[in-house]
């Protein structure tokens, strides 16, 4: 099992992964906001929530299937790529 955390600027994801094509990622990306309910006991969502949340599951899945498919994700270049996908996703949401 090989580890890689990228770490920018408070951020930080951790990808542990085999060539077997097993592996998981954490990070501190996803909104965890308070959450509140209406009056019949139904959660409530922020949209901005719930987007940035699916757009953070996409970017996690696309690195850990680049890292089990032989992609140096160590690499500073690849880091840097994630980081500008990051601020875009942030600037659009």
């Amino acid at each position: 099992m090989q580890t890689v955390i990228m770490r920018n600027e408070g951020i930080e994801i951790k990808v542990e992964f085999d060539i077997r094509g097993c592996g998981t990622v954490e990070s501190n990306l996803k909104y965890e906001g308070e959450v509140t309910f209406d009056e019949h006991g139904t959660r409530n969502f922020d949209i901005n929530e719930i987007e940035w949340n699916a757009a953070i599951d996409g970017v996690e899945a696309l690195i850990l299937a680049q890292a089990i498919s032989g992609v140096d994700i160590k690499a500073a270049s690849y880091q840097q790529a994630v980081w500008d996908a990051l601020e875009a996703i942030d600037n659009n949401s």
